[in-house]
């Protein structure tokens, strides 16, 4: 966040008027409104240890830990109007307000802000927005061998080049909506290119963020069964001065931490070895994990990159 010079003018006045001692003002966001949000200002008698402190032209501004991923990119103005005067909030992640202004509604801007490489970013074209489609039946190729109880599959002898996950993946992550994920079903919450090492660890590339707003994130992973695996990705979020406003920006300079995420995956590679698909988790956390910021879930494929 950031003010304007009318916003902290009158921040300051508000400060040197209260009838008790204050450390700034508290800004949030609530559930509520004829457009379903609104905002909050209201007296900080103390640093909470859960608050984003902003300071800002001499100001102090606490940012609600709850509203910080709906607040990223945001000026904070004062207006004075005929009739009324009030704080105005130029938000980028506001996509509708009602005729009295009072209520909005706010994507989370931490959606596309999540991590390094997990990005919600509704200026995707439609066509990256498909929910991933099932493979239809087909036939399998097997042989008999004596001693097993049945045909073995020949496209699973592991002894095969790219029998398992290692390789290089093309990948889609599509949101399920399923609440608290407050990701719309059906949206891409990032896309890119991921690599799985022999090693048991995984890198991946995003699609979805620049590269000065980090887009590359590191895992480790495990097989939990015959063509099953199980991912733990590490991402980290950041927002500066030319994040775009569809991914939480502009914001800060220098660039401003948001935090971790932890990513799960569990996915099934295809009887091909050539694709695989299963669900994940993205849980956000604040800049010293302390608090859970936002949870997105979904449903993650991935396709084999060859050099054919």
């Amino acid at each position: 966040m950031r003010l304007t010079d009318a916003a902290a003018q009158r921040i300051t006045e508000l400060t040197q008027r209260a009838d008790s001692e204050i450390v700034g003002l508290r800004v949030g966001v609530k559930n509520g409104g004829c457009a379903g949000q609104s905002y909050t200002v209201e007296y900080a008698h103390e640093i909470r240890p859960t608050d984003e402190v902003v300071e800002d032209k001499g100001v102090k501004i606490l940012v609600d830990p709850k509203a910080v991923l709906f607040l990223l990119g945001t000026e904070m103005d004062w207006k004075v109007g005929k009739l009324s005067s009030q704080f105005v909030f130029n938000n980028p992640n506001q996509t509708s307000a009602c005729g009295c202004g009072e209520s909005v509604q706010l994507p989370p801007a931490a959606d596309p802000a999540l991590a390094g490489c997990t990005v919600y970013n509704p200026a995707l074209p439609p066509s990256q927005r498909d929910t991933p489609q099932r493979e239809g039946p087909r036939l399998i190729e097997a042989v008999y061998r004596p001693g097993f109880e049945r045909f073995v599959r020949v496209g699973h002898d592991t002894s095969a080049p790219n029998s398992g996950i290692t390789g290089l993946w093309k990948i889609s992550m599509v949101s399920d909506g399923v609440p608290p994920n407050p990701v719309p079903r059906g949206v891409t919450v990032d896309f890119g290119t991921v690599q799985w090492h022999d090693d048991g660890t995984e890198i991946m590339i995003s699609g979805g963020r620049a590269p000065s707003t980090g887009d590359v994130c590191m895992g480790v992973w495990e097989q939990i069964g015959p063509f099953t695996y199980k991912l733990k990705h590490i991402a980290l979020a950041w927002v500066g001065t030319d994040t775009p406003p569809s991914m939480g920006g502009p914001g800060p300079s220098p660039a401003q931490f948001v935090g971790p995420a932890i990513i799960r995956q569990v996915v099934t590679l295809s009887q091909s070895r050539d694709h695989y698909q299963g669900g994940f988790t993205i849980d956000q956390y604040n800049a010293d994990e302390t608090v859970l910021l936002v949870h997105v879930s979904g449903t993650i494929t991935g396709t084999r990159i060859t050099v054919d």
